[in-house]
């Protein structure tokens, strides 16, 4: 029992593993600490929980006790909490559970690391105990207590070592409790553990237990450990016990092989030690041994494997001790023999070492080896085993051990029993031989000295010979005296003739010359057997056959026309190979025996062998050449002959091999072939002059023959005809796959060197041809110029695009170069090039809306140009043209005055990218001189760079004169030639300089001059060619500065705007707004017109005077509407379009009233299918904006005319598009049910059912299903920084600029199931959930809806009904509770209230409403629940909101009381008793009474007459 802590301590006796004064014990009997005793409340509550029979609740305790003295060490610091462990850690340690097993060998090392010197007296009573838990049967368990007792001793291995020797007592005395003391019956409480586990726990604590004294033994044989005498007789009494011998017949095989195990080790250290005598233990010991081996039946033998290897060892060791014992224990023999006809059960081939020592020690009286009978009852199991072995050692081990006994047996026996000997070795021998497959060169070297297998009546080789032989010419193989037919005729040969040749057999020859000679043997039989036999040579090489085979070889094929010519041409294949032929006859013979073949059309047993014959030239076999050179110019499907074609092997073969693999799809069978037959030459020379097929191996390099082919000819990147055709391929291939991760490490496989030959010196020819020969306008809209891009051109009515083609040629280059800043660095122009490449590749990706992968790889590109050429050098001497790096800015410079204006277009974008930076560097000004400033005042171009830069240098006193010179070229221009050159130049220089903020309201221009100045663009509207193609340029520049100047002007002083002066710039820029929309009305426009168009319209509503705008407004607004719906019409996407879009969406949003679209509304959805996702986008939003008052208009209609309610239904586009869903096209479809949900909100139940009616729930169904699979509901989360406002929130505006497209679709997703849930919801929603089979997604879903959409939809509803209960009359309250989720709805009659309670649940709306009643008044029970029944039904079944059913309610209340007047007694409708209403009425005045408060008046009067009119009264009930 525990220590008690107060009832005085036990004799030292009965302390079990304690030495401390109190008991110490692994069984649940003794030794229990009581926890009482404990002085933490904390610890009291945990040691409670580890003397729990529930494992849960000890695995709890004890991870609890260790988190709680990691964190507060000092609650163990008392010698009872010390105790109590000490007593407990034992039984922990060989719990049932693993986690209390390992935390307890943890909180041993925590009190050990804790305590230190204070636990050294202590750690005697539980050393036996942690050193067992290194043993648990458990590895990850006794891994971890190795880490615990490792770190505690500061993983100092020699203290380790220490702890075996200081505590070598403490651990045989818990060797001996365990294994003497403790049982199943005492280490487990059956009452609460079944008989299995109890059984179980037992065998593991015995087994780490046992392992433990192995490696005490092992100790103390390996490192010497002195053993005191005591301690001797302790090992002895255990290992005499009868408790430890009866584990030798335990059916546990972990049990089992540990004490055999113990057996070798207790031996070892007894010799050293000498620990006992041999008799003292040995006769009990080698008994107990021996009775282990019988075999318990019930059991699988496999279950042997693990522990086979140590019972035999063990055997063997006591029997080379003294082998007496097998004479004197009982049934010895028969145990051994049970066990070895076990087999090695696949657990080591050593197993057969040793079972080959032990049948060498057993004594000659229990194994008498001149007995023949007794020796057949060993070779029957040796047989067994060579037969059942299937691994090669293994089999190997086994034959090796049957001949060791064998050998032994034949020397001893004589006469019969010899010959009965070798033709049971014979049997074994054929069916070792007749294998599938070849036997090995370690089996044969057991095969050797067979010779010696003879006597006067049997002759194992001879009498095999003689077998095969009787078997000539064709007849299978059978040893009849043996009944042994052999299965593998062929390989029984080979093997035969390797035993024969292992054996220096003259038999040989015999078998040779025998088989030979069969050939001529009269028999319609085919040789098989002989084309077998003499094949067999052939692949052997045996030289000392060669004349027998030559002469054989002319017989050989003459079998060929004889049927079945396989056979013959196998063996004249094999000979054509070998050693035995002639290589230089080859080609010949083989030429010859085609032509015979040919004959018999059997041809193509040669030519799908050529490849196989080694010493087989085509040159030299002229009838084989003719043959294949004929095949391989005939398109033929089948590659019957492509192995044959491939040994020829020139660039013509490969070349027509080539084609016909690509007309038959199969390149990769040409390549595979091109691999198995590769000859360097040919291939070179075709893949050189077949650039498609180097880019086919480019582009599938992750098939492994093109990788290992590539490969190949990479190996001759020095060949320059090579290397160009593979530069050319990759170009190829780039154009292609556009994947430039491919091309890029194809690419790394060249070196600098290389590249630099095979790239151009400069791109700019190349850049000419792919671009056209003037900037593309719609540029104006995007690009650092902006509309300063007429500056470099006159343009026509016609522009070119960029060439994708010649693009495609440049974006290869800017891969290539992508990848060597050292290419880049070492050729300036080449990199000057490449910046124009980088703007070019920009402007196409704005084009195009697409970007190329190459974008970022320039970006870097730019950073190393600018720092590797311009790091030096000011900013004035790049204005002036001074520059001092002399090389790339000279050739930058040619390019700046190139007479190709879009070239020099890009050059002066290169210019500007160098200038910013350059001028950044500088520290961001810009001082510039008189003489500098003079030299750039004509060049419009390098002054646009300049004001670029430096934007706030406009309004400096030095710009001064340039401003006003400016603005004086414009006055006064009025012919057509000067306003489309100098005119547009100068008013292209005003822009620029407009697009500055003003400094300190300091004006851009005098007052007087900016007026001059407006009259004369005014003027130019007025011009010939105003509405003119050519006009263009000068208009968008005239709308970007009347934008411009709308900015500047508003809310600027009249000192610098005069109000005439902003009356007329208001004149000004609403004529030119307007003359620009009615031309992009009337025809169709550049998108660049269009922007700056609409750039002006944003101004002038937000900028322009209120009185000025008035009158044109409508015309304004009529103008943006009709474009916008020639605008939807468009087909093809790009980024002007887009840009043009972005703005015009804006427009509609911020000025265009919505109520201006509604006639268009239905043609808006026309354009739902348009391919432009940004059409698509708008369309929706406005169709959005309009629907409310569509909806509210539908509405009041069906509310005035219910004949109108028939033909409700929601647009039939939209319902058509969502019914044939395309998952190429889910968003548009996701986008349609959008729309189609938009219009559930705010109408009637009537019009509701007539939506629901017209999509139908099959389709409802399979979008929610889709719904709830796209968002993965298992995985959803919130986005960071979002709420509950992210699933109801969905605007197709907003979201579409701020998210991508997977985040976007993501949220519309989420929002789409909120608003299926909100305005479909009720039964359908249920019904769907319902037929959910899969309970895992069920559950997830359930869970889903709960936490993300459930929230918002009862909110929603609580929200509601709190605002229509201010709405309610006085006696009718609605209280809602949103804790929850619960609306009580009351009404008050006669100051008593009628009361239902509606409760929402928390996953609603996949579970019910539900509604009860609470207080009943004036009301029968049955009428009563029948309207909580129609409540529940209208809101859970008809879809009705709960608003609705309320009124509905309210409605049954108020129509059930109207008409009862009060009771003439009580003046109330309600009786304040029963709660009934006045139910009869005097015939004689008519007035109403409560029957309740008649019968008190007729009690109290004593008469039963009207309280009012006195008069008899007549019981008539309240109609």
């Amino acid at each position: 029992m525990g220590f008690g802590f107060g009832s005085g301590y036990q004799a030292e006796a009965d302390l079990g593993l304690g030495t401390n004064g109190f008991e110490v014990s692994l069984n649940y009997i003794t030794g229990v600490p009581d926890p009482n005793a404990l002085q933490s409340n904390e610890l009291q509550l945990l040691f409670r929980g580890l003397q729990k029979h529930d494992s849960i609740t000890r695995e709890k305790s004890i991870v609890k006790l260790s988190d709680k003295i990691s964190h507060n060490s000092s609650i163990i610091k008392n010698d009872i909490a010390i105790i109590s462990w000490c007593q407990m850690y034992p039984k922990l340690a060989i719990d049932e559970s693993r986690k209390v097993r390992t935390f307890s060998h943890k909180v041993q090392s925590q009190f050990v690391s804790t305590l230190q010197r204070k636990f050294s007296k202590y750690l005697r009573d539980t050393i036996g105990v942690w050193l067992s838990g290194l043993f648990d049967a458990d590895r990850s368990t006794s891994k971890l207590c190795k880490q615990d007792l490792s770190s505690t001793f500061g993983n100092d291995q020699s203290k380790l070592d220490g702890l075996w020797k200081i505590f070598i007592d403490q651990i045989i005395n818990f060797v001996s409790q365990v294994v003497t003391l403790e049982s199943q019956d005492t280490i487990s409480d059956e009452r609460f553990i079944d008989k299995d586990e109890s059984r179980a726990k037992y065998h593991r604590v015995l087994l780490s237990t046992i392992l433990l004294f192995s490696n005490l033994l092992t100790q103390i044989h390996s490192d010497g450990i002195k053993v005191k005498q005591d301690t001797k007789v302790k090992i002895v009494s255990i290992i005499n016990s009868s408790e430890f011998l009866s584990i030798f017949r335990m059916d546990d095989p972990l049990l089992k092989k540990a004490v055999y195990q113990s057996i070798r080790l207790f031996l070892s250290a007894n010799e050293g030690n000498n620990l006992a005598e041999d008799g003292d233990y040995f006769y009990n010991l080698s008994s107990a041994a021996v009775r282990g081996l019988k075999i318990h039946k019930k059991q699988s033998f496999t279950l042997y494997s693990g522990s086979i290897l140590a019972i035999l060892d063990a055997l063997t060791v006591l029997t080379k001790h003294d082998s007496s014992f097998w004479l004197t224990t009982k049934k010895s023999e028969p145990y051994l023999l049970e066990t070895l006809r076990l087999g090695s059960l696949g657990s080591n081939p050593l197993y057969y070492d040793i079972v080959s020592t032990l049948m060498r020690l057993l004594p000659d009286d229990f194994l008498p080896i001149k007995n023949y009978d007794k020796v057949k009852l060993y070779l029957e199991i040796w047989e067994t085993d060579v037969k059942n072995e299937r691994l090669p050692n293994f089999k190997v081990s086994a034959f090796k051990n049957y001949m060791t006994f064998v050998h032994t047996a034949y020397l001893s026996l004589h006469g019969n029993d010899q010959t009965l000997l070798i033709n049971r070795l014979m049997v074994l021998l054929v069916k070792v031989l007749d294998s599938s497959g070849r036997i090995s060169n370690e089996m044969l070297s057991h095969m050797r000295d067979f010779k010696i297998y003879r006597n006067d009546d049997a002759d194992i080789l001879l009498d095999m010979n003689s077998g095969v032989l009787d078997a000539l010419p064709s007849s299978g193989i059978e040893f009849t005296s043996s009944r042994i037919k052999v299965l593998h005729q062929l390989q029984f040969c080979r093997n035969f003739v390797a035993l024969l040749k292992e054996n220096d057999s003259e038999l040989v020859l015999d078998l040779l010359s025998n088989a030979v000679e069969s050939l001529h043997d009269e028999t319609d039989e085919y040789p098989i057997l002989t084309f077998d036999i003499i094949d067999t040579y052939i692949i052997m090489n045996i030289i000392q056959g060669k004349n027998l085979i030559d002469d054989a070889i002319p017989t050989i094929e003459s079998f060929i026309a004889k049927g079945n010519p396989e056979s013959a041409f196998k063996v004249l294949l094999h000979y054509w190979n070998s050693n035995l032929s002639d290589s230089s006859a080859v080609s010949k013979a083989v030429d010859s025996e085609f032509v015979c073949l040919q004959q018999s059309g059997n041809e193509n047993l040669i030519l799908k062998n050529l490849n196989q014959i080694n010493d087989f030239h085509v040159e030299d076999a002229p009838s084989v050449k003719a043959y294949l050179l004929d095949q391989s110019t005939e398109n033929i499907q089948e590659d019957n002959h492509d192995d044959a074609l491939f040994k020829l092997l020139n660039p013509e073969i490969l070349q027509k091999l080539y084609k016909q693999s690509v007309q038959s799809s199969n390149i990769i069978s040409f390549v595979e072939k091109c691999v198995r037959y590769y000859q360097d030459t040919p291939i070179l020379q075709f893949s050189t002059s077949n650039e498609d097929f180097l880019a086919y191996l480019i582009k599938s390099q992750e098939n492994e023959f093109s990788k290992r082919l590539l490969a190949n000819l990479l190996e001759h990147t020095s060949d320059d005809s090579f290397i160009h055709a593979y530069f050319g391929a990759l170009k190829v291939a780039f154009f292609e796959t556009h994947n430039s991760l491919t091309i890029r490490k194809s690419i790394e496989t060249l070196n600098t060197d290389t590249l630099s030959k095979l790239l151009p010196k400069t791109l700019i020819s190349d850049i000419e041809e792919a671009i056209p020969s003037e900037p593309i306008t719609e540029l104006s809209v995007s690009n650092v110029f902006g509309t300063s891009l007429y500056l470099f051109s006159d343009f026509g009515e016609k522009q070119e695009s960029i060439s994708s083609k010649n693009l495609n040629g440049l974006l290869f280059y800017a891969e290539v170069l992508s990848g060597s800043k050292q290419l880049l660095t070492s050729n300036s122009s080449l990199a000057t090039d490449v910046m124009l490449l980088s703007e070019i590749i920009s402007d196409n990706s704005f084009l195009s809306n697409e970007l190329f992968d190459i974008h970022d790889a320039l970006q870097n590109l730019k950073e190393i140009y600018l720092d590797e050429f311009f790091s030096s050098g000011s900013f004035e001497s790049l204005i002036n043209g001074k520059f001092d790096i002399s090389g790339p800015y000279k050739y930058l410079d040619r390019l700046l005055n190139t007479k190709n204006c879009a070239i020099q277009f890009y050059a002066y974008r290169v210019y500007a990218r160098i200038a910013s930076y350059v001028f950044e560097k500088s520290d961001g000004t810009c001082t510039l001189s008189d003489e500098s400033m003079k030299s750039i005042e004509t060049n419009y171009k390098k002054m646009t760079v300049l004001l670029l830069c430096d934007h706030d240098a406009i309004y400096s006193d030095k710009f001064f004169t340039y401003r006003n010179r400016t603005a004086a070229s414009i006055i006064g221009i009025k012919s057509t030639k000067e306003i489309l050159g100098p005119g547009l130049k100068s008013l292209l220089m005003i822009n620029i300089m407009l697009s500055a903020k003003s400094i300190n309201d300091k004006p851009l221009l005098p007052p007087q001059r900016f007026m001059m100045m407006l009259n004369t663009l005014t003027s130019w509207l007025d011009c010939d060619i105003s509405y003119d193609f050519k006009f263009i340029p000068v208009r968008i520049a005239l709308l970007e500065f009347g934008t411009n100047y709308l900015i500047n002007v508003k809310g600027t002083s009249d000192s610098m705007f005069p109000q005439e002066t902003k009356e007329k710039l208001s004149e000004f820029t609403i004529r030119l707004c307007t003359e620009s929309l009615d031309m992009l009305v009337a025809d169709k426009q550049p998108l660049e017109l269009s922007y700056f168009t609409f750039k002006l319209t944003k101004a002038l509503f937000t900028k322009c005077d209120e009185d000025a705008l008035h009158d044109y407004k409508d015309d304004i607004r009529d103008g943006v509407i009709e474009y916008l719906f020639e605008l939807l019409k468009v087909q093809q996407t790009s980024g002007p379009l887009l840009v043009v879009i972005d703005i015009l969406t804006f427009v509609l949003d911020k000025y265009i009233p919505v109520k201006l679209l509604e006639q268009k509304y239905t043609t808006l959805f026309e354009y739902l299918h348009s391919p432009i996702i940004k059409i698509q986008r708008l369309s929706i939003a406005m169709i959005c904006k309009l629907l409310p008052q569509v909806q509210d208009k539908l509405v009041v209609d069906t509310a005035l005319d219910k004949e109108l309610i028939k033909d409700v239904k929601l647009p039939q586009v939209l319902v058509d598009r969502v019914a044939n869903f395309s998952e190429s096209d889910s968003l548009a479809y996701l986008w349609n049910w959008y729309l189609i949900l938009k219009h559930f909100p705010s109408i009637t139940q009537e019009i509701k059912d007539k939506y629901l009616e017209q999509l139908g729930e099959s389709l409802i169904y399979k979008t929610l299903a889709l719904l709830v699979d796209y968002i993965d509901v298992s995985t959803f989360r919130f986005p960071d920084g979002s709420g509950f406002d992210y699933i109801s929130n969905y605007s197709i505006e907003h979201d579409g600029d701020s998210m991508d497209n997977k985040s976007e679709k993501l949220k519309l997703e989420v929002n789409l199931l909120y608003m299926m849930m909100r305005f479909i919801g009720g039964s359908m929603v249920r019904k769907w959930f319902s037929s959910i089979r899969d309970i895992q997604l069920k559950n997830r879903l359930n869970t889903f809806i709960s936490t993300y959409i459930s929230p918002i939809l009862i909110d929603d509803i609580l929200d509601s009904l709190s605002l229509e209960d201010a709405s309610m009359d006085e006696k009718f309250k609605m209280k809602v509770n949103k804790t929850v989720f619960e609306v009580t709805c009351s009404c008050e009659i006669d100051e008593q209230k009628m009361e239902i309670l509606i409760s929402l649940p928390v996953d609603y709306p996949l579970s019910q409403i539900s509604v009860k009643g609470l207080s009943r008044v004036g009301i029968k029970e049955k009428k009563w629940q029948a309207w909580i029944r129609s409540f529940q039904y209208m809101i859970n079944f008809q879809n009705m909101s709960i608003m609705d059913a309320v009124k509905h309610f309210k409605e049954n209340v108020d129509s059930k009381f109207a008409g009862y007047e009060d009771c003439a007694i009580c003046y109330s409708i309600i009786n304040a008793v029963d709660h009934s209403t006045p139910n009869k009425v005097c015939p004689t005045c008519h007035h109403n009474f409560h029957s309740a408060c008649l019968y008190r008046w007729f009690k109290s009067s004593g008469q039963s007459t009207c309280p009012l009119c006195r008069s008899k009264f007549s019981f008539k009930k309240h109609h």
